[in-house]
C-alpha cells in the first residue's frame, strides 16, 4: 500500500529543502559578484 498523503507531504519537503538550497547559493553568488565588483 503506497500512503499518498505521506508521498505528498515527502515531496513538499523536499521541495522546500530545495528551495532554500538555491536560495543561499544565490545568496553566495551575489556576496560573490558584489566583491568583485567593489574592488
Amino acid at each position: 500500500m503506497i500512503n499518498t498523503k505521506n508521498d505528498k507531504h515527502q515531496i513538499s519537503f523536499d521541495a522546500y529543502h530545495f528551495i532554500k538550497r538555491c536560495l543561499s547559493f544565490y545568496k553566495k553568488m551575489l556576496m560573490f559578484f558584489n566583491e568583485i565588483f567593489l574592488e
